[in-house]
């Protein structure tokens, strides 16, 4: 077993975006503001859950199969799949929170269509990732490929950006504020380093692009933890 920056990246990541999730479950499942809020606060949280079991995969996938380019391949269609329900769900969740009354039907197909085309060409391209000399996982994507997976992340990153700066532009609560502000940040953060990855260097040379993506992750992941797990355990151990 090969330990891969990659799987480091995205484990760390994946657990960052666990802790965010789990707190967003319990502070919603304890409200009593109303039932919209306490649905609005587990739609959000499950979201922060797919994402999280989607990278988890990714690193685990990683982590295991390394030197094994099929079964590299296959994570990487499995979790590429997993961004379409997400994106689908991030879709809905926009609507019920901020547009009850517009009908959500039309845009969650198209979401659905779009994604499958998307994986589609992922599938038909196949790409073969392999172990590059800095211990890194490169998913060897065509253009294409990377492209459509780009914007299988864009979809599935654009809703919680999207739902996290209304609630950051609207919202008068401090402590709300400034955790909107955070995940939109994060959130942004994700969509540019895909982006630096997937398009501006996906011609880069392997090694280079390959580090680019598993830092950006890693450190992305890094600030969840300590937001979200180590700040309020933090906070609590001093109270």
């Amino acid at each position: 077993m090969v330990i891969t920056t990659t799987a480091v990246g995205f484990l760390i990541l994946s657990l960052g975006v666990a802790f965010c999730g789990w707190r967003f479950l319990i502070a919603f499942r304890n409200t009593q503001l109303g039932l919209k809020i306490s649905t609005a606060g587990l739609l959000v949280s499950l979201i922060f859950v797919g994402l999280s079991i989607q990278n988890g995969l990714i690193g685990l996938g990683t982590l295991f199969f390394a030197g094994n380019s099929s079964t590299l391949y296959l994570t990487l269609v499995i979790t590429n799949f997993l961004l379409i329900p997400i994106a689908m769900l991030g879709i809905y969740a926009t609507k019920y929170i901020f547009y009850p009354e517009e009908k959500y039907t039309t845009s969650i197909i198209l979401i659905g269509v779009t994604g499958l085309i998307c994986l589609l060409i992922t599938i038909f391209t196949f790409p073969q990732p392999f172990l590059t000399s800095n211990n890194g996982v490169d998913w060897n994507l065509s253009r294409a490929a990377a492209l459509s997976t780009f914007f299988l992340l864009f979809m599935a990153l654009g809703a919680p950006l999207y739902i996290f700066l209304r609630l950051f532009s609207i919202t008068e609560n401090k402590e709300l504020k400034i955790v909107s502000l955070i995940i939109l940040l994060l959130h942004a953060g994700g969509i540019i380093n895909s982006f630096l990855r997937l398009v501006l260097f996906s011609n880069a040379f392997y090694d280079a692009r390959t580090r680019i993506l598993d830092v950006g992750v890693g450190v992305i992941g890094a600030i969840f933890i300590l937001y979200f797990a180590i700040g309020p355990f933090l906070k609590n151990t001093n109270s």
